[in-house]
């Protein structure tokens, strides 16, 4: 693969997954406020707190749930966190990519499901920002399709 999109799934990431709520109380409890310049600080201080605290049995669920999601795919409210959260990230890589590696325009449709089992549906077209090009003036009409698609 080109882009290494997160890195693949580890332990740690799982856990920093599974266990968000206990590592926003070690942040909470040590009177850290959430979004602060202090909470980005501490954060992995506080999932190093709660690695410490897991059992070996917890932490032998995580290691195979990190290979399962590597081999397979994380389940349906981790992607869709994703999508949201660096979908967008992902698709302008892709799209630099291609254009730097292979001099082709790309635009990106994309569907998921979001937490709440809503489809969302968007488009990316970064070819304004590539060489001399231009954005596609038809990803509107394109995209009414693709609704019906996804």
């Amino acid at each position: 693969a080109l882009i290494k999109y997160g890195g693949g799934w580890t332990l740690r990431k799982v856990v920093m997954h599974h266990q968000k709520k206990s590592i926003n109380k070690v942040l909470e409890e040590a009177g850290i406020k959430q979004g602060s310049a202090e909470m980005i600080k501490s954060y992995q201080k506080a999932i190093d707190t709660i690695m410490k605290s897991l059992t070996a049995e917890e932490i032998q669920e995580a290691e195979a749930l990190a290979i399962e999601w590597n081999e397979q795919q994380p389940p349906q409210d981790v992607q869709s966190e994703t999508a949201e959260k660096k979908g967008h990230k992902y698709a302008k890589e892709f799209a630099k990519e291609m254009w730097k590696r292979c001099g082709a325009r790309v635009v990106v449709m994309v569907a998921w499901e979001d937490a709440n089992g809503e489809v969302i549906v968007g488009g990316h077209d970064f070819n304004d920002e590539l060489g001399n090009g231009k954005l596609f003036e038809d990803l509107d009409e394109c995209q009414d399709k693709f609704v019906k698609y996804a």
